[in-house]
């Protein structure tokens, strides 16, 4: 039974990861407000001569695209001091694979959640408190490994890691942008994935020291006041 109160808190650990996972890209890097300030940063308007209003435009139809609030991408602006659709046939085909992705992501989330609250329910009733704890240690290990290897990746050869992400997400090469044509390459510069990495690094870091700093202390912090004495 021991065993069994190990995995569902392995489990949980893992959950609550992939969670904060999902809700960082879904609720954090697809919001409007961060790729706009992220867009002014990298000075994005001035590379396509357009105004930040209609890069603003831009930014929340893609948005509302790929959140399933819209049915299509479609949009015309002026770009380059000519007024015309923004994205072509390359740049929708490829976003239409995206809002996919972030529609499935998006699902994982509610299912994930509901699946880590029932594990704590279980963990909860069953007192399983040292079992908790091993739970959270080894899913610490498992998730230390697997940001380890992305981090030594990333930084032995970023451009690879892009292209084996993409690989696996996309099964074409409608990825494979070209600043001449596509106006999205634009819109998706290496510095903006870099930043969200640290984003989201900055969210599991958090998380990974407070469960394991709660499933340390917590015999004492749940233990009875009578027994504290």
């Amino acid at each position: 039974m021991k065993a069994v109160k190990t995995l569902i808190s392995i489990l949980f650990s893992l959950l609550v990861f992939f969670i904060l996972f999902d809700f960082c890209v879904y609720a954090v890097i697809f919001s409007k407000s961060y790729l706009n300030r992220k867009y002014k940063e990298y000075d994005v308007a001035a590379d396509l001569s357009m105004t930040e209003e209609d890069l603003e435009a831009v930014t929340a139809k893609l948005v509302d695209y790929v959140k399933g609030r819209e049915d299509s991408i479609e949009i015309e602006v002026s770009v380059r001091g000519e007024i015309s659709p923004f994205y072509n046939d390359t740049d929708i085909s490829h976003m239409k694979d995206v809002r996919g992705i972030i529609i499935r992501l998006r699902d994982f989330l509610v299912l994930s959640s509901f699946a880590a609250v029932l594990s704590a329910v279980i963990l909860i009733a069953g007192k399983a408190k040292e079992e908790f704890r091993n739970g959270v240690l080894i899913a610490d290990a498992l998730i230390v490994l697997l940001a380890g290897a992305v981090v030594i990746a990333a930084n032995t050869n970023l451009d690879w890691l892009i292209v084996f992400a993409h690989g696996i997400f996309f099964n074409n090469s409608d990825w494979l942008l070209d600043p001449a044509y596509d106006n999205l390459i634009f819109l998706c510069p290496e510095q903006l994935f870099i930043d969200a990495g640290k984003v989201c690094g900055a969210f599991w870091i958090s998380y990974l020291v407070l469960i394991t700093a709660f499933s340390v202390i917590q015999k004492r912090l749940l233990r009875p006041r009578s027994s504290r004495r």
